[in-house]
């Protein structure tokens, strides 16, 4: 039996991690430490719409990811008439963040059940310490080859030098052996085409795709990428 795939590519945020789940802790942690009234109809609301639209900045090379740090924070306190230090606001959200290693529902049971016949790689886009952090302490720590973070390489996805970083460190270079799945059409999905990879976009929302990026599988449940690898083996 021979297998399609040997190297997997998997986002984290969105993808094996809950970052929704992470991104209202950090961010009611965060506002009850510097004691601004927490609000999650109002706060966690609009700071999700404004954290969106900065990352989509970020993966279109707008701003750089030191920007989005303060720009993310500082649109939020205007808009909800809060003056605050942008800076330790945004030191405070990551050092909560980094706590936060929620793991969406079947990711365990994905990777545990993939790492021993293939070589998995965590690709984020995310700030390397946070990440790093958040996967060490989480149930997926010892299931990985490599571990990329775009602020620790100065490259993002979608760009194709990320992935051709990502291939050096994990010693492959056949792309038709290799996939990415994640939840971002503009980063892991447009990243893994741009680079001549297969892609699988994770989108558990059932999310319309008004884009004009085709990926390979499309999943609404992590498990499901186990039935797309056992059925791309040739025999």
């Amino acid at each position: 039996m021979n297998k399609k795939y040997e190297l997997i590519l998997f986002d984290l945020d969105g993808t094996l991690f809950d970052y929704n789940r992470a991104e209202e802790y950090a961010l009611k942690k965060s506002m009850n430490y510097f004691d601004i009234g927490y609000n999650p109809g109002l706060c966690l609301e609009k700071y999700r719409r404004i954290n969106k639209e900065v990352w989509g900045e970020f993966e279109r090379g707008e701003t750089n990811l030191d920007e989005l740090k303060m720009k993310r924070f500082k649109v939020l306190f205007d808009v909800i008439d809060v003056k605050q230090d942008i800076e330790a606001f945004s030191k405070s959200y990551l050092d909560f963040i980094s706590e936060a290693s929620f793991i969406i529902e079947g990711a365990e049971e994905v990777i545990s059940a993939l790492y021993r016949e293939y070589k998995l790689a965590v690709v984020t886009n995310g700030i390397y310490s946070t990440q790093y952090k958040r996967l060490r302490d989480s149930p997926l720590k010892n299931y990985f080859d490599v571990f990329v973070a775009s602020e620790r390489i100065g490259i993002a996805k979608p760009d194709p030098d990320f992935f051709r970083f990502v291939f050096k460190e994990s010693a492959h270079s056949n792309k038709h052996t290799a996939i990415i799945v994640g939840d971002s059409l503009l980063s892991d999905i447009k990243g893994g085409l741009n680079f001549g990879i297969d892609t699988c976009w994770f989108n558990p929302g059932k999310v319309i795709n008004e884009e004009e990026i085709e990926p390979t599988y499309e999943i609404e449940e992590l498990v499901q990428i186990k039935d797309i690898i056992a059925s791309s083996h040739n025999f």
